[in-house]
Formats: C-alpha cells, sequence, structure tokens
C-alpha cells in the first residue's frame, strides 16, 4: 500500500517510520527589516516533501514564536531546512534567510546504552560551530526529564543579519508492544490494532495540532484539503486493519504476532 499523505502534504511511511521529530521554533534574533522600519516575520521548516510553518509575528524583528512543528521521519540523514520570510498583504512574502541542520548527532545519542541512568541535565554531546554548519554557538545535547533534547541556535544565511534559536525532540513510534497484549490479556490478535490505533492517534493528534498551531495561509504552505484528510484516514485504517489480520494469521502460524514500523 501507498504511504498516505500527512495533513501538512508529506507523506508518512509506515514501513520505515523511524519517528517523530518536535521542533519547537523558540525566537528569532536581530533579524533582517523588510518593512522600513521592521517587518512580519513567520517561519517555515522542510524535511523532504514534508512543509511546516509558524504564525506571522506583526512588526517585530526579535520574535518570540515558541512553537511545536511535527515532522515524521523515515531517513534521519535527510537535512531540515529552515526559512524566515515576511509576510505581505499585497505582494510576495520577502525571504529573510535561511539555514539548514542534520539530526544524525541527535538521533546517535538517542542510541546511546543505558540513557535512563544518566542524571537529569547530563550534555551527552556539544557540537561547536564550524564550516559544515550553520550554528551561532556551541549545541549541546542534553539528557532532560528522560528524553533527549538539542538546543540549536543557527545563523541565517542569504541575508544581512539573523538567528533562530531551536529545540529538538523525539516522539518514538512503537507497536512491538502489541506482542506482549497479544500474548496476555487480549486474544486473537486485538492488541496489534490496539496498540497500532493508539500510534495512529498520537501522529494524528502531533500533526494536527501542529497545523492548528501554524494559523492561517494554508496555500502558502500546501495544506491538504478535507478531502485530502478523509483520503488519508481511510488509507491509514486500512493499513491499520490489514497489520491486525497478519498479525492475527501471524500468531496463528505460532509466531509472536507483533507488528513493526
Amino acid at each position: 500500500m501507498a504511504s498516505p499523505k500527512t495533513p501538512t502534504g508529506g507523506t508518512i511511511p509506515m514501513e520505515n517510520l523511524l519517528g517523530l521529530l518536535k521542533v519547537k521554533i523558540k525566537r528569532g534574533l536581530s533579524l533582517a527589516v523588510r518593512d522600513i522600519t521592521d517587518s512580519d516575520p513567520y517561519l517555515v521548516i522542510k524535511m523532504g516533501d514534508q512543509k511546516q510553518k509558524t504564525r506571522v509575528v506583526n512588526k517585530d524583528v526579535n520574535p518570540v514564536w515558541d512553537e511545536e512543528l511535527t515532522l515524521s521521519v523515515q531517513d534521519a540523514n535527510l537535512p531540515i531546512k529552515l526559512t524566515v520570510y515576511d509576510h505581505d498583504m499585497l505582494s510576495k512574502d520577502d525571504p529573510m534567510g535561511d539555514a539548514e541542520f542534520d539530526i544524525k548527532s541527535f538521533v546517535e545519542a538517542m542510541k546511546m546504552p543505558r540513557l535512563e541512568r544518566h542524571p537529569n541535565g547530563t550534555v551527552l554531546k556539544r557540537i561547536p560551530p564550524g564550516r559544515t554548519n550553520y550554528l551561532a554557538e556551541e549545541s549541546s545535547i542534553i539528557w532532560k526529564d528522560k528524553e533527549v533534547v538539542q538546543h540549536l541556535s543557527l545563523r541565517l544565511r542569504n541575508v544581512e543579519t539573523g538567528e533562530v534559536e531551536i529545540e529538538l525532540r523525539w516522539i518514538h513510534v512503537q507497536a512491538s508492544l502489541s506482542f506482549w497484549l497479544i500474548g496476555g490479556e487480549y486474544p486473537n490478535g486485538f492488541g496489534v490494532i490496539l496498540v497500532d490505533m493508539w500510534c495512529y492517534l498520537r501522529i494524528r493528534s502531533d500533526l494536527v495540532s501542529s497545523n492548528r498551531s501554524s494559523g492561517g495561509g494554508r496555500e502558502r504552505v500546501g495544506m491538504s484539503s478535507n478531502n485530502d484528510q478523509r483520503a488519508t484516514d481511510f488509507g491509514i485504517w486500512k493499513w491499520l486493519l490489514t497489520n491486525l489480520v497478519a498479525g492475527i494469521f501471524e500468531k496463528e502460524r505460532g509466531g509472536d504476532g507483533a507488528c513493526e514500523w
């Protein structure tokens, strides 16, 4: 089955989905002036064919967005591009610089053994600024509140001035727990669909809430229509039911009945 589209116009690759990346867009610093004395900035992030945006902050070159945007991740080696625009009512939005970052070091840090044994606030890795990245200062990957968090301050290129501060967090999407449900209280594979429904609803909730926080301007960033979303939901539920049947037959053949993403 083809991978269904996300509400942002991207795809959710069911077979190879690694997890969800939550990108918190914190604030911009000393952004460029595009409207005589100020700007109306908003920020767009892209990863592959996925695109998300923040709301517009009016008349502020030091905007505080404090918004979380969510991306589904299939390939951790794929770079993420960040672009700032000045919103204009009567003309095309003016670019205010861009930057790129990757999540390879972030993902590697999550694979470190026995993370839960580290004290809260432990720095797992430090990444210095250099010619191969857009860091304005050292970036720290930290074990915080039982999860891996990375703080980045990115210097914008193709513009006279500007920096953006962001924070990365990760949501694990795991359905292997269905093995325990199938083998325990829920016979005949019902655990598969229960866990997969939970996984889907978590993805759906994160992506939709991220869309709502983005506000207006749907046509600017290629948001899906209601009909597209209904088709997406149908495709995902079809996949879940197919996985349920496969889990039941696998269990009857003596397997563990677990489903994996």
